[in-house]
């Protein structure tokens, strides 16, 4: 956290000293930005929301100017950390709103550039994140739909040489398309399909690093669902 907090500072001496220097506002997009991030992880959310769409109009103007740098990866990922924001604090048409940015914006970047592994990662996160939106809402057929296309997004990375830095994501992608199969009627089979699948994946993870807890509570997680799927058979309800 004190890493965090340094950087904070950094960065906000960076975007009040710079405001108004037009010959870096890129840079005070990007400043803002991660202004936003640190301080929507270690202080105020709704704080994080006014930087975080400060952030998203310089990323819009330097787009239209079509200068040397391309900023619509960046305005990419603002969208969808804006949408996050809103999500956990409650705002669900503002989160759906920067979602839908988020991904007609991924979208557009993975037509481009369709070996880009950053983009196809970008694409997918962002279908994952709809689909747990939309499962928060108990919009379960949305989630299943945002959930399935992300695993296609996913799986579109697979043989590459990044692959191997999304399997915790893919994992719990997996657990949650879980979770919604589990509720729909008639898909019990397909849930225990996914929460198996997620099951490979964190068994490995949980191997080659024991000591990581996140690894050890996705896994954990999922053997409780798996449980509950196949309870024994003396169990009594």
């Amino acid at each position: 956290e004190k890493l965090l907090k340094a950087a904070s500072k950094f960065y906000e001496k960076f975007s009040k000293d710079r405001e108004n220097d037009p010959t870096v506002r890129g840079q005070l997009g990007k400043a803002y930005f991660r202004l936003s991030m640190i301080t929507g992880e270690i202080a105020s959310k709704p704080e994080a929301i006014k930087l975080g769409e400060k952030a998203s109009a310089i990323f819009a103007e330097m787009t239209a100017a079509k200068g040397e740098e391309d900023y619509r990866e960046e305005q990419a990922k603002c969208f969808h950390h804006l949408g996050l924001l809103n999500r956990v604090t409650n705002q669900l048409q503002e989160s759906d709103k920067y979602y839908a940015l988020a991904l007609t914006s991924w979208e557009t970047l993975a037509r481009e550039r369709p070996n880009a592994a950053d983009l196809q990662a970008g694409l997918a996160r962002t279908l994952m994140h709809i689909g747990n939106a939309h499962r928060i809402a108990n919009r379960l057929e949305p989630a299943r739909d945002s959930y399935e296309k992300s695993l296609q997004a996913w799986g579109a990375l697979a043989k590459s040489e990044a692959a191997e830095e999304y399997q915790r994501e893919i994992a719990v992608l997996h657990s949650n398309l879980g979770i919604v199969y589990k509720s729909l009627a008639g898909r019990v089979k397909d849930a225990e399909r996914q929460f198996r699948a997620a099951w490979a994946i964190q068994k490995r993870l949980v191997e080659d690093a024991p000591n990581i807890s996140k690894y050890q509570n996705d896994f954990a997680a999922t053997n409780y669902e798996l449980a509950r799927l196949n309870p024994p058979v003396d169990a009594k309800p």
